[in-house]
Formats: C-alpha cells, structure tokens, sequence
C-alpha cells in the first residue's frame, strides 16, 4: 500500500505538470476545434470578445503560418509552445472560399485555468489523502483496504501530452495509469464487503478474484493509451477513433459502475441501521 501510494501521487504530480505546462486550444486563443473522433481541424465555436473573433464555427483550417494543417494535433503542439500574445497568421475554408486571418493569442481565461486545477488537482488529491487517512485508520480491515484503493486510484484522463518526460517517469505514469483504470474494479469489489459481506460471496467464494480478470483486458489498453501520449496530446475523445480497442475499456467501467450500484442497493435494503449509516458517510 505504500508503494501504491507513493506511485499513485507521483502520477499525481506528473499529471499536474503536463496540465500546466500544455496550452490546449481551448485555452487563450479565443477558438474550440471540433471534436467527437473528427481528426479533421474545424473550429467547433468562437469566443465573440477573444482574440479570434474574426472566425466562425465549421471554418476548416488549411494552414498555419504558411505550413499545411493536417490535423488537429499539429495547432496544439504550436499552442503548446507559445505565450500570451503571440502572432500567427491562419488560413481556412469558409464556405468553399478561402481566408487567411492574422490572429495572436491571448491569455487563458481564468475559469479555465481554475477548472484544470479543480479537476487535475483537487478532486484527484482528495480522494488521494482520504484513501490514505481510511488506510491508516484501519490498517487491518479488508473494508479499509479496497476503499482506500479505489480512492487512490482516481484521477481525471484528459489526454495531455507526455512529451519530453524522462523514460523512468513515463514508465511510472504508465503503471499508475494502468492501476487507476481499476478503479472501477477496486469499488465493486469494496462493496461486495461493504458495510457487510455480501450474500453473493458468501456464496460464491471465488467471486472477489474472478472480478479482476477483465484486468487483463483493462490494463493493456490503458498502457498502449499511456505510451500513446507519449508522442502528443489525444483528447479521451478521439480515443476510441484512435484505438478501437479501448471501447472495450469504456463497456468494462460502464458494466462494473452498473454492477456497484446494484450490489451497493442490494447491500442497502439489507443493512442494518448501523451499516446504512456506514453506507451514507461512504457515499458523501
């Protein structure tokens, strides 16, 4: 558990670094691309006051600063490398008419920046400490144990970028990663103890370790995700266009989320008094 620990708050601190240092589009250029799987650069909507006030939605960009744009990928490693009022020049397609505009970009917008530190941030970091505080509390409880786990395990999958990290770090992010997509798994399995153990595993013993055999399709998946950013920024949107396979890892979370609510009911009109008053702390 501390190795957990230690490996799941170093991610932690990779994960707010590539957030801070990565300028997405969406962040002081005053314009969205499309996304949805669609690799093609089109700007999806524009900010009326921003720095890009001149384009339009469904504007299909042609090049930047005289270069062809063959994908979205390309603006966002420029944007990733620029500052608050850089020039650059853009060409696009506008109703079959060609345009070029002559933009800089401006600061990111205050919220945004708020909201990528709530999310890579704060929301990671308090279910980090509180996993930890319910571990150290009850070191010997199995109870303790799976939720501390399953806490520990979250945080928020943008797809980041993971350029230019040392290949030991990378190698760390990648098993923190891969161990966060069990996240899922760690909470159902909680529940099948939780507050009480479960008629299902009293009944079926080997319930609690047949659970973790979707992990060797899970895991895979998340490390190829992993070692994918490596080479650049991919949205979680445009990863199932990417990589059809993690469509298999999103039907595997939606299965397991579906399975904890239903045990987490049944465990409920079940309960004692006690142990509903267990499940209600649990579940603030």
């Amino acid at each position: 558990m501390g190795l957990f620990f230690a490996l799941m708050l170093v991610h932690l601190g990779v994960h707010i670094y590539v957030a801070m240092r990565f300028n997405p589009a969406a962040y002081g250029t005053g314009w969205w691309l499309k996304q949805e799987g669609k690799i093609a650069p089109v700007v999806r909507m524009v900010a009326e006051d921003g720095a890009a006030a001149a384009l339009r939605p469904n504007d299909e960009i042609l090049m930047l600063n005289g270069q062809p744009v063959e994908d979205r990928y390309q603006l966002w490693r420029f944007f990733y490398h620029t500052t608050p009022g850089t020039a650059y020049s853009i060409l696009v397609r506008r109703e079959g008419q060609l345009r070029e505009f002559a933009l800089h970009t401006g600061s990111p917008p205050l919220s945004s920046v708020a909201f990528t530190l709530m999310m890579v941030l704060v929301v990671p970091l308090v279910f980090l400490l509180t996993g930890l505080i319910v571990f150290f509390l009850k070191p010997e409880s199995k109870q303790a144990l799976l939720l501390a786990l399953s806490f520990g395990a979250v945080y928020w999958d943008v797809g980041y970028s993971l350029e230019s990290l040392p290949w030991w770090l990378l190698a760390l992010t990648i098993a923190a990663r891969a161990i966060g997509s069990l996240t899922q798994v760690f909470g159902f399995h909680f529940f099948l103890f939780f507050p009480e153990t479960s008629p299902l595993v009293r009944r079926f013993r080997w319930l609690e370790y047949v659970i973790y055999l979707p992990a060797f399709l899970v895991i895979p998946v998340m490390a190829r995700r992993t070692i994918g950013l490596s080479e650049g920024p991919l949205l979680i949107l445009d990863v199932s266009a990417t990589y059809p396979s993690y469509k298999t890892l999103q039907l595997i979370v939606i299965v397991f989320w579906a399975a904890t609510v239903l045990v987490a009911i049944f465990n409920y009109r079940h309960a004692s008094l006690l142990s509903r008053r267990k499940m209600h702390v649990i579940l603030f």
